[in-house]
């Protein structure tokens, strides 16, 4: 295989409209599109280990792969121009058995407008409208959190003069600035760690920061003092639901910390955004975003996170639709009942009470 090859693969992949893209010793080039995993078509072979040293060699720069070959896995960004456009790709490199895997996530350029994205009862006008505290947007792996992330960010920049810094890795989505002052920052390229980057936010008179993910408790230690001392941080985490969530954040600290942090978090948290992206019923090849949404300032939410009563969380959401709450359920339920989802993919994608 030769770089060029790299590149024709590349490009038949995001004229097919891939959002994933998947190379590995022993497999043919694979693609995922609408949630499925498919050949690349017009590609045929299987990828040798030689073959995968050309895609690695292609890909990834080289003070990535002194990382990648010190620890066996590396994140990477990456940006090619085709006949059709050029492509921004998240990739991560990892090392298994001797072997080597490559994936990559399409990146479009264009971020997807606040009010199409799909969030439930003109969520984002809610969202824009926060000034400081904590969002959490969180779920599975290739749920679209950074979409989500992005979304929200260019909205405020759309209509406010805000200083926006973000800490990520690695940086996804490119904010143009338009209203604000935008600084994207990359971990294990601008900066060491998520923390360290946090740390060094706060210096920079910020007015809102985007955490890409909250890994460990220093990164979750600097995200609640980021939010509690009258930042707006916006950052996610790989939970389900708005009650594992809080379980997830807390479970990071010591035990003998819980107490103090469920009364911070009980302080500073807005939102917990949970969602997961299901197969439309309309395109087989696109994917509709299903969305629970917890508001912290309803309800009596915060007196529950106080005083560990997180399972009740639940109960509050269904029941407190009028305070712009909604369970992933039912928020499915409206999906399905508006013709985006289908009847299978209702029952496969509810949460179990």
């Amino acid at each position: 295989m030769e770089i060029a090859d790299v590149t024709s693969i590349l490009s038949e992949a995001c004229q097919n409209g891939a959002t994933d893209i998947h190379f590995q010793e022993g497999y043919t080039p694979i693609i995922r599109i609408g949630g499925e995993l498919r050949p690349v078509p017009n590609v045929e072979g299987i990828l040798s280990a030689e073959d995968m040293k050309t895609v690695l060699d292609s890909l990834v720069e080289d003070k990535k792969k002194v990382i990648f070959a010190d620890k066996g896995d590396v994140n990477f960004p990456q940006q090619i121009e085709f006949p059709i456009g050029t492509f921004r790709f998240r990739g991560h490199a990892s090392r298994g058995e001797g072997k080597y895997g490559i994936s990559l996530r399409v990146i479009p350029d264009i971020i997807i407008p606040a009010k199409d994205i799909g969030f439930p009862f003109e969520l984002h006008t809610e969202l824009r409208q926060l000034r400081k505290g904590l969002v959490l947007v969180t779920g599975p792996a290739g749920s679209g959190k950074s979409t989500t992330l992005a979304s929200m960010l260019d909205d405020r920049n759309a209509h406010y003069a805000e200083r926006i810094v973000t800490v990520e890795d690695p940086i996804e989505y490119l904010i143009r600035p338009r209203k604000s002052m935008i600084f994207q920052r990359e971990v294990g390229t601008d900066l060491p760690t998520f923390d360290a980057g946090l740390r060094a936010a706060l210096r920079m008179d910020p007015n809102v920061i985007m955490v890409g993910e909250i890994k460990d408790v220093e990164t979750a230690t600097m995200t609640l003092e980021a939010s509690l001392t009258g930042h707006l941080v916006l950052a996610t985490l790989h939970t389900t639901d708005a009650t594992s969530t809080v379980d997830r954040f807390i479970s990071m600290f010591p035990y003998g910390d819980h107490s103090r942090v469920r009364n911070q978090l009980a302080y500073t948290l807005n939102y917990v955004c949970s969602q997961q992206l299901i197969p439309s019923a309309r395109n087989r090849d696109k994917r509709v975003l299903a969305m629970e949404v917890l508001n912290v300032d309803k309800a009596g939410v915060r007196n529950l996170i106080r005083e560990e009563r997180e399972k009740q969380i639940l109960g509050v959401i269904q029941s407190n639709a009028i305070s712009k709450m909604i369970s992933m359920n039912a928020r499915l339920e409206q999906l399905y009942r508006n013709g985006d989802i289908s009847k299978e993919s209702l029952v496969k994608y509810a949460h179990n009470s």
